[in-house]
C-alpha cells in the first residue's frame, strides 16, 4: 500500500477500523463467544516462496532476531517459528470453465518434544535441538474451480478430507462467502477509490443470501426477504495490508490477519492456536495471495502503458 492511502486510513482509529466485536448473545453460536483476540502478520521473505504466517507479532518479532536455525532458544510453545506458509502451484495447463485444479498448498509448521510422535504423513524436520524438533508438512491443499457466474476455493485439509470448506465469489466481485461448522460467513471489502483491502469477516444473517446456499434455499429466502435486512451480525475477523512495511527491508511485513479467540490469554507460539483460528488464518493467506496478484497486474499494466506512450 502507498504513503498516501496508508496515511488516508491511518486517520481512522484503529479501535474502530479493527474491532472484532465481542458478544455471547443468542443470536452468535457459542463458539464465536469471544474474549480475546489474536493478530496474525502475514510476511514477504523474497528468498522465499510464497507467505508466511505468524501466531502473533511478538512471534514474528523473535523470528526476525533469530539469524540462523539455531533453536536452542525456542520453549514448547514455538514462540519465533511461523504457523502456516501458502505456495502457489503452477497450472499444469490453460483452465477451462470446467476444470478444478491444485492452485495452492499451505504448509504448517509445528513443535513437538523429542521424543514425541512425528506428524503423520510425510513431513520435513527444519530444525532441532536436544529438547525439540520442528516439523514441517502439508497441512492444506486448495483447488480452484471456475463457473462461468462463479469462482470457487475448496480447502482440502490434511487433518480432515472428509469435510471440506468453500470460499466463493463472484466473477468481477471481490467479496468471498464461506461455510465453517456450517455456520455462514462472508469477507467482505468496501469499494473504495482508494484501492481499498480491507475485508471485514463477518457473520451472515441467517436470512441472507450466500453464495454457499443451495438453490432451494435462495429461492426460499428471496420470497422471505421482502423487506431490506442488515447482512451482517457481528465481525469476528479483519484483513488488510493498510499497516505493511513502507520501507524495504529483507523481511517485510505485508499484511495482518485479526480474528477474535476464547480462552484467557492467547497463546503467543504456534502450539495450541484453536482450530478456528487455523481455518480462517488459510483463508486470510489465500485473500492475500489474490490480492498481490491483482497488485502485481496492476503494476504491470501501468508499466507498460508508461512505455507505450513515452516511445
Amino acid at each position: 500500500m502507498g504513503l498516501i492511502r496508508k496515511l488516508a486510513f491511518k486517520m481512522l482509529d484503529d479501535d474502530r477500523r479493527l474491532r472484532i466485536e465481542k458478544r455471547n448473545d443468542k443470536s452468535i453460536p457459542e463458539f464465536l463467544h469471544f474474549n480475546t483476540e489474536r493478530h496474525m502478520p502475514i510476511v514477504d521473505i523474497p528468498a522465499r516462496r510464497g507467505y508466511l504466517i505468524f501466531p502473533s507479532v511478538q512471534s514474528f518479532d523473535k523470528f526476525k532476531t533469530n539469524r540462523s536455525r539455531d533453536i536452542d532458544n525456542i520453549d514448547e510453545n514455538g514462540m519465533g517459528i511461523p504457523l502456516f506458509l501458502i505456495e502457489r502451484q503452477l497450472l499444469t495447463h490453460g483452465m477451462t470453465m470446467i476444470d478444478t485444479e491444485l492452485t495452492y498448498k499451505i504448509f504448517k509448521y509445528e513443535i513437538k518434544k523429542i521424543d514425541d510422535v512425528p506428524p503423520y504423513g510425510d513431513f520435513e524436520i527444519i530444525a532441532q535441538n536436544t529438547n525439540f524438533k520442528v516439523y514441517k508438512y502439508v497441512y492444506c491443499k486448495i483447488y480452484k474451480a471456475s463457473k462461468l457466474s462463479q469462482i470457487a476455493l475448496q480447502f482440502v485439509f490434511n487433518d480432515d478430507k472428509e469435510n471440506s470448506s468453500y470460499m466463493v465469489h463472484k466473477r468481477e466481485f471481490r467479496d468471498m462467502d464461506t461455510s465453517v461448522m456450517n455456520v455462514s460467513f462472508r469477507w467482505h471489502v468496501r469499494y473504495s477509490p482508494l484501492e481499498n483491502d480491507h475485508y471485514k469477516l463477518a457473520l451472515l444473517n441467517p436470512r441472507e443470501i450466500s453464495l454457499m446456499d443451495s438453490p432451494s434455499v435462495r429461492a426460499q429466502k428471496k420470497k422471505e426477504n421482502l423487506t431490506k435486512i442488515d447482512p451482517y451480525v457481528t465481525v469476528i475477523g479483519h484483513y488488510t495490508s493498510e499497516d505493511d512495511d513502507i520501507l524495504p527491508h529483507i523481511i517485510e511485513k505485508d499484511a495482518d490477519f485479526f480474528i477474535g479467540e476464547q480462552g484467557s490469554v492467547a497463546n503467543l507460539g504456534i502450539s495450541n492456536v484453536p482450530k478456528l483460528t487455523q481455518i480462517f488464518a488459510c483463508q486470510a493467506l489465500v485473500l492475500h495471495v489474490i490480492e498481490r496478484q491483482k497488485e502485481n497486474r496492476r503494476r504491470r499494466n501501468t508499466q507498460r502503458n508508461a512505455v507505450m506512450f513515452h516511445t
